[in-house]
């Protein structure tokens, strides 16, 4: 993997001035649904509009970078952002989409609002025992931003029941989220629903959202994920987990989600 480093001057002169390394290895979108395809299509339409240019330089955030390297005396054309990289070969049609994945909502509703990226990713805040991604989803659908939910098992306690794997978001899960993930298998249970097909077809049903990505550990998952998303679910099974409440903290570090108002 390359290295890079940031000189120090940067951040005496920008001491608000953030970090962030995106790294992606072996994707392959050819497999991508029709559906999904459309959606992102619609969503880079919007963007483009938003903006009003066909020059990513202009963009507000990547404007702000390009001022920060001209005071430098470095050249901004040399030195370009990530993210104004990534459109001008998106414009060259190098690649067909630009997006963007983290994990705080705060940060990516941040991203989200700077009219740069089509398609967002969040994970393991949008299931059965989490909502905290909502004001993200639903900032995404006011911009036509398409949303991709991931880890719609919250890296496997809904998908193995808490009994089996008492942990969420690859820590281990509080008593209050165990109970809850009891509780909603309990509910399963008398309706005769699989709790992962409920877990699934949470994240599947929301017209928000334009994929759900779920990770799989052997090719035999495949179809299982399909049975599990197409399993029929009455909507009284749906009107009793509404009645558990999800906790609203942050998965990865266990205290309150902090979301702006």
């Amino acid at each position: 993997m390359s290295r890079f480093a940031v000189a120090q001057e940067v951040f005496e002169r920008f001491p608000d001035y953030l970090v962030i390394v995106l790294v992606a290895e072996g994707l392959d979108m050819r497999g991508a649904a029709e559906t999904a395809r459309a959606w992102l299509a619609e969503s880079a339409t919007q963007v483009q509009e938003r903006s009003n240019t066909t020059d990513p330089k202009e963009l507000a955030p990547i404007a702000v970078w390009r001022r920060a390297f001209r005071e430098l005396g470095w050249s901004a054309s040399t030195y370009q952002s990530s993210v104004e990289a990534l459109l001008r070969l998106r414009d060259e049609g190098v690649v067909a989409h630009v997006g963007v994945a983290a994990g705080p909502v705060d940060m990516l509703i941040a991203y989200v609002e700077t009219g740069a990226f089509e398609a967002v990713i969040t994970h393991n805040r949008y299931t059965l025992l989490n909502r905290t991604a909502e004001p993200l989803i639903a900032r995404a659908a006011e911009l036509g931003v398409a949303v991709v939910n991931a880890a719609p098992y919250g890296s496997g306690i809904l998908a193995k029941g808490p009994g089996a794997y008492p942990r969420y978001a690859y820590r281990e899960a509080s008593p209050a989220l165990v109970e809850r993930a009891r509780q909603l298998e309990a509910i399963c249970d008398r309706h005769g629903v699989p709790l992962a097909a409920a877990a699934l077809q949470f994240s599947l049903r929301d017209p928000r959202i334009s994929a759900t990505i779920v990770g799989m550990s052997r090719p035999e998952r495949v179809e299982e994920t399909v049975r599990l998303a197409t399993l029929p679910i009455p909507e009284a099974l749906w009107e009793e987990l509404a009645t558990v409440p999800p906790l609203e903290e942050d998965p990865q570090t266990g205290q309150p989600a902090r979301v702006r108002p």
